[in-house]
Formats: structure tokens, C-alpha cells, sequence
């Protein structure tokens, strides 16, 4: 009996022994590797990114403030003002008229042909408008006639002249850029391409305080985005330097009859009257380079005029 009993122990035991090794096997099998947990970033770190990253794009705007600023200092601003305060196109305009009498009308039309082949035309005129209110008013009338030159070279000159580009700033002090195609009966096509600034002054230092108005218009030499096309084209450049300026002269006397003298009373001969002075100075080229450029430059722009043209 005893020895039953030990031997039915040994088997519990045994069996026992079996079933926790058989549990841990299991144990070991069915434990897969655990994975690193994902460190979550705090609200803190978040935000510094964040700040980061708009710091990145500010410095870069910044940087774009600094290249834009670098350029010719404002080329709109910084052109008007040497066009406002600087000497040079009164001294010339001054050096062409010195002999003349600013009161009376005045032409200088030189044209010729250069070494390149080139039709060329140089005018100097003086031109003076009386019966107006102001020196305002002539310049408002003379910018409106660059802002539709297009339409004023059709009449003055009979030729088909559409504005392809333009662009405007309005005011006082102004940059107006054009591009103009034009085409005559005798099927010669041209293209000008020009930048038109003008600026008033209501007192002007070089002129005693008084008020005085400057154009410049000039030719662009190179455009990208619209090159020159000589195989199409004749090119035509302009440059015009015109100034605006006052002046007071005494009325000059009238003739009345007796019927006008008891309506309108006597004529005072010490009265004055204002007469706003244009001084100009143009230079027109024709570019011969082009295949469409007549042969004879000379003759047959015999009858155009940088009047209007410009």
C-alpha cells in the first residue's frame, strides 16, 4: 500500500511538473516583441516649430524687402526727382533759346541720314500758348495728349497706329510706358517702344518760385517681353525733352469801334496777361536695319514731322 502511495505521488508530481513547463512554453510563444512607445511632443515643443518656421518665412520676406529696396532706389521716385530738380535740361533749353525771343515762335528742323544708314531728325521749337488760365492747364492738356498719342499720330500723319502695351501712374508726377505699331499706305510698318515722364512743380527754385512743368519721353532699348522685331518692323526711336514755363507780358492794344468801346468800356494798355512758353527739343530715329526700312530714308520721310510723332 505505502509503495502505491509513493508511486501515485511521483505521478502527481510529475504531472504537475509537465503542466508548468508546458505553460511557461506557451507563455514564451505567445508573447509577441513590444514596440517603442511614441514619445508625444508637448504643446510647448509645438509651438516653438511653429515659431520657427514663420521666423524662416519673415527673414525671407525681409530679404525680398531689402533686394527690392537695393534697386535703383524707386526708379519711379527717384527719376521724377532728378526730372524736378536737376539743372541739365534747363541749361541746355537755355543754351538753344539764349538768342531767342521767348515771346515769339521759333523752328529748327534739321534731318539727315547718318553713317549707319539711319533717317535721323533733330527740332528745337518754341511755342507759346496765350488765353490761358494757367501753366495747369497746358500741362493737362499736353499729358493727355501722351496718354492717346496713338490717336494723334492717326490724324496728324494718316498712319494706322494701335497702343499694344501701357502702363500708367497718374497725378502730378507721372510714368506713363507705350508701345506703339503703326503702319502707312504704302505698307511700311514701324514700332515704337517708350517710357513718357512728366512731372509739375508748382514753384520751382530754378524758375523764381514760379511753377513749371518737365517731359521727358525716350525710347526703351531692350525689352524683353516685347523684343524688337527688325524682320517685321522698322524700329523707330524718339527722345523729347519739353518745358513748361511762365510768362507775363503786357496786353497788346486793340482796334474797337465806337459800338465796342461803349460796351466794353476802355482798354487799359498796362494790363498783362499770362502766356505759358513751350520749349522742346526732339530727336527721331529710323533704324535702317530692318528689311522693311525704305531705301531712300531721306525722300521718303520727306514730309514727316517729330511733331507727330511725339
Amino acid at each position: 500500500m505505502e509503495s502505491q502511495a509513493a508511486l501515485a505521488l511521483a505521478d502527481a508530481a510529475v504531472a504537475l511538473l509537465q503542466q508548468q513547463h508546458g505553460a511557461r512554453a506557451n507563455n514564451g510563444h505567445s508573447e509577441k516583441p513590444r514596440k517603442p512607445r511614441k514619445k508625444c511632443k508637448t504643446s510647448y515643443y509645438l509651438r516653438k516649430e511653429e515659431m520657427e518656421a514663420l521666423k524662416c518665412q519673415v527673414e525671407s520676406l525681409q530679404r525680398q524687402v531689402v533686394m527690392l529696396k537695393a534697386r535703383p532706389k524707386r526708379p519711379r521716385d527717384q527719376i521724377l526727382h532728378n526730372v524736378g530738380t536737376t539743372a541739365v535740361l534747363k541749361t541746355y533749353a537755355m543754351a538753344r533759346s539764349g538768342s531767342l525771343d521767348l515771346m515769339k515762335p521759333h523752328v529748327m528742323d534739321h534731318r539727315y541720314e547718318d553713317a549707319q544708314g539711319d533717317f535721323c531728325c533733330e527740332r528745337f521749337e518754341l511755342v507759346q500758348f496765350v488765353g490761358v488760365q494757367s501753366l495747369k492747364q497746358v500741362f493737362d492738356a499736353v499729358q493727355f495728349f501722351l496718354l492717346n498719342i496713338e490717336i494723334s499720330i492717326s490724324e496728324i500723319l494718316g498712319h494706322t497706329t494701335v497702343r499694344e502695351d501701357y502702363d500708367r501712374m497718374d497725378g502730378d508726377a507721372s510714368i506713363c510706358s507705350f508701345r506703339l505699331l503703326s503702319s502707312d499706305a504704302n505698307g511700311v510698318a514701324s514700332e515704337a517702344n517708350g517710357v513718357a515722364l512728366t512731372k509739375y512743380v508748382e514753384k520751382s527754385q530754378h524758375w523764381g518760385g514760379r511753377p513749371c512743368a518737365i517731359m521727358v519721353t525716350d525710347s526703351v532699348d531692350e525689352d524683353e517681353l516685347y523684343p524688337y522685331t527688325p524682320s517685321e518692323r522698322v524700329r523707330r526711336d524718339i527722345c523729347v525733352a519739353t518745358i513748361l514755363t511762365e510768362q507775363m507780358r503786357k496786353k497788346p492794344k486793340r482796334r474797337k469801334t465806337s459800338a465796342a468801346a461803349e460796351e466794353e468800356g476802355p482798354v487799359c494798355g498796362d494790363e498783362e496777361e499770362l502766356v505759358v512758353v513751350m520749349q522742346r527739343v526732339a530727336f527721331l530715329r529710323w533704324s535702317s536695319q530692318s528689311s522693311r526700312s525704305p531705301r531712300r530714308p531721306c525722300m521718303y520721310f520727306k514730309e514727316t514731322s517729330p511733331a507727330g510723332v511725339t
